[in-house]
């Protein structure tokens, strides 16, 4: 038996198809300053933001807005004809979602074509990449699981960030 199946059995396919496309449906947005909440001191105590308008508003390749034991949330930017570079997380996850910009996610050799609101879940051990084939930034945001960039990382260009493949976990 297919395990992802089985660990999604009790929900039926109507209620996560209904889930995926509100998460995902694309919102009217209002044009307002970011308030990013800083992390407490202890990540215990959790993180708040609104992560559409900090990643919208991002302008950097990486920021990692907070890291907690087992996650962290980080924002990224492509510019055009930008790309991630091929890689693999052989023990994380990742939860990646499109904010802004069009481009296209190749994951275990196969491509789709991504956008606002674009979800992708990428498990550990799937090689992928992303790639900006758009006019403007790509700006999306990734959950990885568990952290994979220090700590308050912020990387202003592709180039201040390590080659593809160089994990700090």
């Amino acid at each position: 038996m297919n395990t992802y199946l089985h660990r999604l059995a009790p929900v039926s396919a109507l209620g996560l198809a209904s889930f995926l496309a509100a998460a995902c449906a694309p919102r009217e947005r209002v044009e307002q300053p970011v308030t990013v909440i800083p992390a407490p001191a202890a990540p215990s105590q959790g993180f708040i933001t609104d992560i559409e308008q900090a990643t919208v508003q991002n302008e950097f390749f990486r920021r990692v807005l907070f890291t907690a034991p087992y996650s962290q949330l980080v924002l990224m930017s492509l510019r055009p004809g930008e790309e991630l570079g091929m890689e693999t997380h052989p023990n994380a996850d990742q939860f990646i979602r499109v904010e802004t910009g069009t481009g296209y996610v190749t994951l275990g050799g196969q491509s789709y074509q991504i956008q606002d609101g674009s979800a992708m879940v990428i498990p550990a051990g799937v090689q992928h990449n992303i790639v900006n084939n758009g006019s403007a930034p790509l700006r999306f945001y990734v959950v990885y699981s568990p952290p994979q960039q220090p700590p308050n990382t912020v990387q202003a260009t592709k180039r201040d960030a390590p080659k593809p493949g160089h994990h700090h976990r």
